[in-house]
């Protein structure tokens, strides 16, 4: 399952601040699994800003110093 750059931000402000997230209903992983999703969302966010959760564009040219950053 695909999650919005605004549910992304949503949960990781969430879980920054302690609140109880809800799985969405859609979703067939267990509960456990969505919280590991959260988790690495927050890992991203700390790491990278909010351009940690956006999506990657696929065949981006890419920079020496942008290869550089991100590897």
């Amino acid at each position: 399952m695909k999650y919005t750059f605004k549910f992304k931000l949503e949960c990781v402000n969430k879980y920054k601040n302690g609140v109880y997230i809800k799985r969405p209903g859609i979703c067939r992983s267990s509960r456990d699994t969505f919280i590991h999703k959260v988790r690495n969302w927050v890992a991203l966010y700390d790491r990278f800003g909010i351009e940690g959760l956006k999506r990657r564009q696929f065949n981006k040219d890419w920079t020496k110093d942008d290869r550089f950053i991100y590897f």
